[in-house]
């Protein structure tokens, strides 16, 4: 039986998340792997994880198309306000 997409991104990210203990990882590309797989919960809890230590892609994550199903998730409008957005582009790029 092939392995689908879904099941192929969320290898991705577990190897990922068991790489990340001896190696660096942009804690983004985890979050990616598990939100493509719609496991948006550990994807945002990798992109705070991402905000805490600094990741340098996170400042892209609100035009980052794998990310547009969060979207409309209250903790990533959060993890988005505590960036630093303007509320007038939050407001452009979340479509509110």
């Amino acid at each position: 039986m092939p392995i689908t997409g879904s099941k192929r991104n969320l290898v991705k990210a577990e190897g990922l998340v068991e790489y990340s203990q001896v190696g660096y990882v942009l804690f983004m590309d985890i979050a990616s792997g598990f939100t493509t797989t719609g496991i948006n919960r550990q994807a945002l809890d990798w992109l705070e994880r991402g905000f805490e230590v600094h990741d340098p892609n996170l400042p892209y994550i609100p035009v980052f198309p794998t990310f547009y199903n969060l979207h409309g998730e209250a903790r990533f409008q959060d993890l988005l306000k505590r960036m630093n957005y303007p509320e007038d582009v939050l407001a452009r790029l979340l479509g509110k």
